[in-house]
């Protein structure tokens, strides 16, 4: 076989370290209000802090050889329409609550409503796992959950999601008509 051309500086594939699911604390680097197609959002770009998974969001960025890499350590808080409906007010009560959780997380601090405020503070983190189909590969993912403060991951206090799997794996219900039952009784 005749050698490639290019074999000597081919990168080879390696398999990437994952985060699991549970409870970290995580470092603010960035926050910005962004309009998506859903709606506004509060954009945190973040990483984790503290422990063995520190800066893994940077070195997961900074190792990967894919051409059109991204930062993966973001989550997005829906910001209210104030339309006073039902999703509008869950979309409100989970700002606050990672409002508070960050308020909680960092003495002294208080929400201005100026999302450059945020840089630089710390949270609790609960992650958990997603299913995902790209380009016709399925698999799962871990993914920022919610914020909660840091007394809650220090002292382990908090529950893992259940993974979020796609729709379209999702149980199907059917009704059964009762003829249909064959019952030992």
């Amino acid at each position: 076989m005749k050698k490639f051309a290019s074999y000597d500086t081919a990168v080879p594939y390696q398999k990437s370290r994952r985060l699991p699911p549970g409870g970290y604390i995580i470092g603010i680097i960035s926050a910005i209000e962004k309009q998506e197609s859903w709606g506004d959002v509060l954009e945190i770009k973040f990483d984790i802090a503290e422990g063995e998974y520190k800066n893994f969001f940077t070195e997961q960025y900074n190792t990967s050889t894919l051409d059109d890499k991204k930062y993966k350590g973001v989550y997005r808080i829906n910001i209210p329409k104030g339309d006073g409906s039902e999703q509008d007010e869950w979309t409100l009560r989970r700002f606050k609550t990672d409002m508070l959780a960050i308020e909680a997380s960092n003495s002294g601090y208080k929400w201005d409503w100026e999302e450059k405020s945020l840089e630089g503070k710390k949270s609790g983190a609960i992650f958990f796992e997603k299913e995902y189909d790209w380009n016709g590969k399925t698999g799962m993912f871990t993914a920022l959950h919610s914020l909660c403060d840091i007394a809650t991951i220090e002292k382990g206090d908090y529950e893992i999601p259940a993974p979020k799997m796609l729709k379209s794996k999702a149980a199907v219900m059917t009704e059964i008509d009762d003829d249909d039952l064959d019952l030992p009784f």
